[in-house]
């Protein structure tokens, strides 16, 4: 009698596009599901990333200048998920007891510091490579250094198309799509062949080195890419209060349409401070389902925030207190008072904090310098002893309440359009800011003439000889400069054109584009997904293979900070399905 040979289980195959943090996040979670899982049916992960930076990604990639600082405090950077299942591991460290055993320093030393972003990154890699310990035994992972540019569907399979071709193309089951920046940007490997324009800056060490010392650069955006390229640009200028030294580094242009730089911060944390307008309680109808109109129905009430958050720190100081009150027009009635006592106490200001160079004609050099000197004096007192930074603190308080409003179309259309134009870019850049230690030295370079802020407002920008040049024109002069670096983070939804990855899929009708249609249209530039984080297609129908999480989402959800591994997860969802499919 012959023995019937026994086949072997052909294994589902997943990929995770992109595998920065985000991507690292959904691999975490998968393993978590996959240790309590009772399915032992053979399961592929192929991890696409564009570098060898698996875990950290472009901008947290472990080999850039550790003068490239986070602006998130060691103590808010956390791998482990708090979300059950927990991962079953007893020898993993999580970021603060890594880099203290990594520094020989107390954690509490640590905790409120900002950590270079390549030792950031360096974590990343760490628990990359520690969750790859944990592979149960019929789980493969297989690391792709690729750009995906496509994706085609073929029968109940997706084969993924890279810009560097495979000899065997790979197959799938199942996707999840972590792309970041270049999700919708043209795959655009580093390279050593640099031109006068500069569309993305990292990583930095390859992007920006083809810029000699003597070269006059504009750089355009004035947000944390504009410092990280000014810090990668003069990292070898030495004792920048000399100012003979400055002589010997590239001279620096930077410009934005308002030419406002970002306040900065230190790293402690904000004072657990209860809020009392812009709360659940009142904003339940919208949270509930009711279309918001930002600017009637929440920007009044942000504002009240902002003002009691000011006052309640201004009061206190004075050796007053807030006293209770019914509504904002009893507050308003105790603030009018208390000016008429302390008169010499600046009154809060919404347009005063938010477009503080609204009034002047003309922007000037010094007057910018004044404006980072200022900053950086209020930032460094005493926590809870500034009013000012208080009341910055607030949209960080009421950001994730927010993003239950915004998700999944909880804006009317225009009133979407206009928050994430205008409101978007300011109140981050009140928020969050740079560390107070990379603003100071953006002013001490400033104050050496390697930074020139005369151009920083709304300046024309001209093209010479052939894109290798450029001229910069304000109101009063001109000055050319060799090269141009787009140190801005554009939004989907700006772009009057999709490019790369996104445009493909959007082609082959794999995924569609969120159009908010409440009281009019708006053309996001997020991809549809549900509330799991599945893709819809152009029916509306729900692809249960296509997923995605991170930037993708960003206009049918709100904020996906990087380094987060809860806001808008939807990893968790996708990890669960993962199990259900090996599982049948």
């Amino acid at each position: 009698m012959n023995k019937v040979k026994e086949q072997k289980q052909v294994p589902f195959q997943v990929a995770i596009v992109g595998f920065g943090p985000k991507g690292l996040y959904a691999l975490e979670r998968l393993i978590a599901e996959l240790q309590q899982a009772d399915s032992h049916k053979p399961l592929d992960i192929h991890l696409f990333n564009r570098t060898s930076f698996f875990g950290s990604g472009d901008v947290y990639r472990s080999d850039q200048p550790l003068s490239l600082l986070m602006n998130y405090s060691n103590h808010n950077i956390q791998f482990k998920n708090k979300n059950t299942p927990s991962l079953k591991t007893e020898d993993f460290l999580d970021f603060l007891p890594w880099l203290a055993e990594k520094t020989n320093q107390k954690t509490e030393e640590l905790q409120y510091k900002y950590a270079p972003r390549a030792v950031v990154g360096s974590f990343l890699e760490y628990c990359f490579q520690s969750l790859l310990k944990l592979l149960p035994e019929h789980v493969e992972v297989q690391t792709h250094v690729a750009s995906v540019i496509d994706v085609i569907s073929i029968k109940e399979k997706y084969e993924i198309v890279t810009q560097e071709g495979k000899p065997t193309p790979i197959k799938v089951d199942n996707i999840l799509f972590t792309t970041g920046h270049f999700w919708n940007r043209q795959q655009i490997k580093p390279s050593k062949s640099f031109f006068s324009y500069i569309d993305f800056i990292y990583p930095v060490t390859q992007q920006l080195s083809g810029i000699p010392s003597t070269a006059k650069v504009g750089i355009k955006g004035m947000g944390l890419t504009f410092i990280d390229a000014v810090l990668a640009l003069t990292e070898n200028t030495n004792s920048l209060s000399d100012s003979a030294s400055a002589k010997n580094t590239c001279k620096i242009i930077p410009f934005s349409r308002s030419g406002i730089p970002m306040i900065p911060r230190t790293g402690e944390p904000d004072r657990d401070r209860e809020l009392k307008f812009f709360t659940e309680e009142k904003l339940s109808t919208f949270i509930n389902g009711k279309k918001a109109d930002f600017e009637k129905d929440l920007l009044p009430l942000l504002k009240q925030e902002y003002t009691y958050a000011y006052y309640e720190t201004a009061f206190k100081i004075n050796g007053f207190s807030i006293k209770d009150f019914e509504n904002y027009t009893d507050l308003e009635k105790q603030i009018t008072l208390f000016h008429q006592t302390h008169p010499e106490v600046e009154k809060w200001n919404w347009d005063k904090v938010f477009f503080p160079f609204s009034e002047l004609k003309e922007l000037t050099h010094d007057y910018v310098c004044d404006y980072i000197e200022q900053m950086c004096k209020e930032a460094t007192l005493i926590k809870g002893t500034s009013p000012l930074m208080e009341a910055i603190a607030v949209w960080r308080k009421v950001s994730a309440l927010f993003n239950k409003i915004y998700s999944f179309g909880g804006l009317t259309a225009e009133s979407q359009e206009k928050f994430d134009r205008v409101y978007f870019g300011l109140f981050n850049r009140l928020s969050y800011g740079p560390p107070v230690e990379n603003l100071l030295k953006i002013l001490t370079l400033a104050k050496n003439k390697v930074i020139d802020f005369s151009y920083a407002r709304s300046p024309e920008i001209e093209t010479l000889k052939g894109d290798k040049a450029y001229k910069i024109v304000n109101q009063t002069s001109s000055t050319t400069i060799d090269f141009l670096i787009n140190a801005t983070i554009p939004r989907a939804a700006g772009k009057k054109e999709k490019a790369g990855l996104y445009k493909n899929l959007v082609q082959r009708e794999l995924v569609t584009e969120f159009v908010n249609t409440s009281k009019g249209k708006y053309c996001t530039g997020s991809v549809n997904i549900n509330k799991k984080g599945n893709v819809l297609d152009v029916n509306g129908r729900v692809q249960p293979n296509l997923s995605c999480y991170g930037t993708p989402t960003e206009g049918i959800t709100f904020d996906n900070d990087t380094l987060s591994n809860s806001r808008n997860n939807f990893s968790e969802y996708w990890a669960k399905s993962i199990i259900k499919q090996i599982a049948n």
